[in-house]
C-alpha cells in the first residue's frame, strides 16, 4: 500500500470516528510535543503530518541557506589572479571573467568570450525555432 492511500484510509477512519484523531505529535528534531497545527502537512505519512515541527524545518532551511551563501576569505578572492575557463579550458586574468554572486569565488565559471559565444548560439537557435 503506498503512503498516500494510508494517508487518505487514516483519514476517512478518523472521519468515520473509528480512529483517535492525532491532537499532539512528537517532533523528531528538537523533541518537544506540539498541536498538530506545529506541524505542515505530508501525504508521505500515514498521520498527515511532517517528522520536523514548522519552527525546525524553518530554521534547519535558514541554515542550509546561509551555508550556501558563504563566500571564501576576501583575501582568497583577491590573491587568486588567473582563473581556468571550465568551458575552453585556457587560463585568463581573473578580470576576464563576469562577477556572479551565486559562486564562492564571487566570478562565473566561464570567461566572457565563451559565455557570449555561448549567448550568441542560444538566441539564434531560439531564433529559428520561433520561425
Amino acid at each position: 500500500m503506498k503512503e498516500s492511500e494510508a494517508y487518505l484510509m487514516r483519514q476517512r477512519r478518523e472521519a468515520a470516528g473509528i480512529v483517535e484523531p492525532v491532537t499532539e505529535k512528537l517532533c523528531t528534531h528538537c523533541g518537544q510535543w506540539l498541536a498538530r497545527a506545529a506541524f505542515p502537512v505530508s501525504r508521505l505519512v500515514s498521520t498527515g503530518l511532517g517528522s520536523w515541527c514548522r519552527a525546525c524545518k524553518a530554521e534547519d532551511l535558514r541554515q542550509r541557506r546561509a551555508e550556501r551563501r558563504k563566500t571564501p576569505p576576501a583575501e582568497t578572492i583577491e590573491a587568486a589572479t588567473q582563473k581556468t575557463c571550465r568551458h575552453c579550458d585556457t587560463t585568463r586574468p581573473v578580470a576576464d571573467f563576469p562577477t556572479n554572486k551565486h559562486t564562492r569565488d564571487g566570478r562565473s565559471p566561464w570567461c566572457r568570450s565563451c559565455h557570449n559565444a555561448a549567448t550568441r548560439n542560444w538566441k539564434a537557435r531560439r531564433k529559428e525555432q520561433a520561425s
